[in-house]
């Protein structure tokens, strides 16, 4: 029996440290599970934080493309009134050019009408000047050409000058 005693205590032995070894592989793997049970969950806060901050920048993506579209839009729009508008410019330009051209000319036309109505006033003046000093009757007016000079410039000058005042 000590043999047997013997033999039992050894194998319980040997039992016992298999038991202690796989009590001691249940804990480390009992340790490693909860390290990755921990890891998991802070992988998965990590990924959820970063879907999150994916859908935000998606957000701002969307609303700046959406601004950007907007912003090209009223810049064709623009670019367009400012073509019509430039086109109405030079429209309006050649038009003033035309009404200025058309203004000097009726402006020319009315200095000469001027010019001629001064002369014949001058010219009635001097013969009635010449009627009544007897330098001339009536009936040599009637009957005749008269030819009148023109005066000077500067005497047009002067009587211009006393009828301002």
């Amino acid at each position: 029996m000590n043999e047997q005693e013997r033999l039992f205590s050894t194998l319980e032995k040997h039992n016992q440290a298999q038991v202690d070894n796989l009590e001691k592989e249940v804990e480390e793997t009992r340790e490693k599970y909860e390290e990755l049970k921990k890891t998991l969950a802070s992988c998965t806060q990590q990924r959820r934080s970063i879907e999150k901050k994916n859908h935000n920048i998606q957000n701002k993506l969307n609303k700046a493309l959406a601004e950007l579209a907007e912003e090209r839009a009223f810049n064709k729009l623009l670019r367009s009134d400012q073509e019509k508008w430039s086109a109405k410019l030079a429209e309006m330009e050649a038009k003033n050019a035309s009404l200025n051209e058309k203004y000097a000319a009726a402006v020319n036309d009315l200095n000469e009408q001027i010019r001629d109505l001064m002369m014949h006033l001058e010219a009635e003046t001097k013969i009635q000047d010449a009627v009544e000093k007897n330098e001339v009757t009536e009936q040599e007016i009637n009957e005749s050409n008269v030819i009148v000079t023109e005066s000077p410039q500067h005497n047009l000058v002067k009587n211009r000058r006393r009828k301002k005042k």
